[in-house]
């Protein structure tokens, strides 16, 4: 198995997914959750 290590910095990276369309000028209710990322996590996941 080969290894591989991946050096970059380390982000938070945070994700809202609207429930309905963008209302635009209004709130939109929107899911919100974080996960870990940043350049390092970018390049390992491709």
């Amino acid at each position: 198995m080969t290894r591989v290590v991946v050096v970059g910095d380390l982000m938070t990276d945070t994700v809202a997914r609207a429930a309905f369309p963008l209302a635009k000028g209004s709130d939109t209710p929107a899911a919100v959750t974080t996960h870990g990322g940043g350049s390092g996590a970018n390049v390992a996941s491709w």
